[in-house]
């Protein structure tokens, strides 16, 4: 979850889909959004306590089941991020700016709170 102040991590929940029909390595793509957001935490989907959801899909299918959430999702694929289209090699720099809008986004609701 988010913390009380600027400085706490805050917990990114991460689906992954079933990696059938890779297109990219969605391990990859995580690994570049962890060093990244080296102070969030990462957990997994089925811990139901976290800020944010990240899915990642390996393929423009995207077949990774949606967790119940009514927070800021970010959904990736091979060829998108949040279903803009967007250079395969720029996917986790675009998935890192969705992110940072979503940390935002948070912080305003927390601080008119």
């Amino acid at each position: 979850m988010i913390g009380n102040n600027a400085d706490e991590p805050i917990s990114i929940g991460v689906k992954f889909c079933g990696n059938c029909n890779p297109y990219i390595d969605p391990i990859m793509v995580l690994n570049k959004i962890k060093q990244y957001y080296r102070q969030y935490n990462f957990v997994s989907a089925n811990d139901d306590n976290y800020a944010i959801l990240l899915i990642l899909n390996s393929c423009p299918v995207a077949c990774a089941i949606h967790p119940d959430f009514s927070g800021c999702k970010i959904v990736l694929d091979s060829n998108s991020v949040n279903y803009e289209l967007v250079e395969r090699e720029l996917l986790s720099d675009k998935a890192i700016e969705a992110i940072s809008e979503c940390i935002m986004s948070l912080r305003l609701k927390k601080d008119k709170r």
